[in-house]
């Protein structure tokens, strides 16, 4: 996914997820996952959406009525903004972890939902550490239990 030439439109994030659900190797989802991460704003284009704040003067030359309503437009427009990127981020980032936990269900021959209730918790624990540390601790946690299933599996032939 280039994010340079990302301009953050709905094409934009139809082509990202689309991209996303095209790879095949768990690697290549997190290397994405880690840039999309270290390179998507969520901050408003300041020469489009300058921020403003109550009290500011806009224009020396316009009434002091325009000013405030100058203000208050600028603030609404840079929180819209700012709250449509954070709802595209919050869709890629579900995207990639969506493809990631079928990618881990396919790798380690368990359900979507166990990916999912595996990936949640490892998330949780390790996301403050970045990505990479959310994915070892997945791994860590899907051979215990796949250790544990296999446990079981033989007590109960036993």
């Amino acid at each position: 996914m280039d994010m340079k030439r990302f301009n953050y439109t709905k094409a934009d994030l139809d082509s990202a997820i689309n991209e996303i659900n095209r790879y095949r190797y768990i690697s290549d989802v997190i290397d994405e996952y880690k840039y999309f991460l270290q390179s998507f704003s969520m901050r408003p284009d300041s020469a489009q959406f300058p921020k403003a704040k109550e009290g500011d003067v806009i224009d020396y030359d316009m009434s002091v009525n325009w000013n405030i309503q100058e203000v208050a437009r600028r603030i609404e427009a840079y929180n819209s903004e700012a709250n449509r990127l954070r709802s595209m981020y919050n869709k890629i980032s579900t995207e990639f972890d969506r493809r990631l936990q079928k990618l881990y269900a396919e790798g380690y021959n368990i359900s979507e939902s166990e990916a999912r209730l595996i990936w949640n918790y490892a998330y949780d624990q390790s996301h403050s550490d970045g990505i990479e540390a959310v994915d070892d601790t997945f791994r860590e946690l899907a051979e215990l239990y796949a250790s544990l299933r296999t446990e079981r599996d033989v007590q109960a032939v036993t």
